[in-house]
């Protein structure tokens, strides 16, 4: 492993459907390939189910992880997004993030408040996927294909130790490189710089740690530049995995109240986002009575002047 700067370059069920999956979008958007089309595809994962007009898959990650090498196998690219609560209340008052929501190849839900949704509205699932867990488990599986992965996002030193520390966890891991980005917005040179870096090493993955909405406009935005099999926003699990911040004990996690053990911990930061909780539920439970449709302007509104007055940040 050879460190320097920000950067670190290491060289090193179900039955199978056969049905096509589809998403509620203007492009009808499950994929791209090099020429940027959309195509159907074989899935291994169950029909998307809509929670406020977000699509969201309700798939367990070794079918996340047989959908990743289908699209492999076919040479086709997708992106991957960890969705919670939080996510589908930024996407009502930031047009590209619902884009980007509406657009990802695969919804992976995180978040108790995705759970609850899901019970409210009867749809069948397999309890959230929390998304350090997601991306401790891909890599760890992952190995027995080869995978080749890349880090991009977190803070200084965050990256190249979560990249140590997957490595020494996981024998045999293929970390190929890792980028922190800096807190601004990138030129348009930086921009295709980075996207080469990423490129020359040929990834078959790259994890986003950048935070939500940005993961989600930068995977939206870069999908078709960036040549890997799959780009996954996977937020705060770069903190988490990296030892940079402390999870909640197993126990806590298990009852569903890690987000109060996060709340106590960052209080300043993550506040705003919790106190949105209540009315994202109350709008859940707009959606069951089939009261959705009728409310969905003025719930926007609520949504987007309610996180315009707590200041959230982006």
């Amino acid at each position: 492993m050879n460190i320097g700067g920000s950067s670190v370059d290491v060289t090193t069920d179900r039955p199978t459907s056969t049905t096509y999956k589809t998403i509620e979008s203007p492009a009808n958007e499950v994929g791209f390939l090099d020429d940027g089309k959309a195509y159907p595809i074989q899935t291994h994962v169950p029909a998307r189910q809509s929670i406020l007009g977000v699509p969201i898959d309700f798939v367990a990650c070794d079918n996340a992880l047989k959908e990743i090498e289908c699209w492999r196998q076919n040479k086709r690219r997708g992106y991957i997004c960890v969705v919670n609560p939080w996510s589908i209340t930024l996407s009502f008052r930031d047009v590209e993030m619902h884009e980007a929501l509406i657009k990802s190849s695969l919804s992976i839900p995180d978040g108790i408040g995705i759970t609850l949704a899901a019970k409210v509205l009867g749809f069948r699932h397999n309890g959230r996927v929390k998304g350090p867990d997601f991306m401790f488990n891909i890599c760890e599986l992952g190995r027995r294909y080869g995978y080749r992965h890349f880090l991009y996002g977190g803070a200084e030193g965050v990256t190249a130790n979560l990249a140590k520390r997957l490595c020494n966890t996981l024998p045999g891991l293929q970390v190929v490189g890792t980028y922190c980005p800096p807190f601004r917005q990138l030129t348009k040179d930086e921009i295709k710089v980075v996207i080469d870096r990423v490129n020359s090493k040929e990834p078959d993955i790259v994890w986003v740690g950048l935070g939500a909405p940005k993961q989600e406009k930068w995977m939206l935005r870069y999908r078709h530049h960036i040549k890997a099999t799959a780009l996954v926003g996977v937020g705060a699990a770069f903190d988490f995995l990296s030892g940079n911040i402390t999870r909640a004990p197993s126990w806590v996690q298990r009852i569903g109240c890690e987000w109060v053990w996060r709340l106590s911990h960052e209080p300043r930061r993550l506040w705003h986002k919790n106190i949105l909780s209540p009315l994202f539920m109350m709008a859940v439970l707009a959606q069951r009575c089939g009261m959705w449709r009728k409310q969905h302007s003025i719930a926007r509104e609520v949504f987007k002047k309610a996180a315009l007055i707590l200041r959230a940040d982006d």
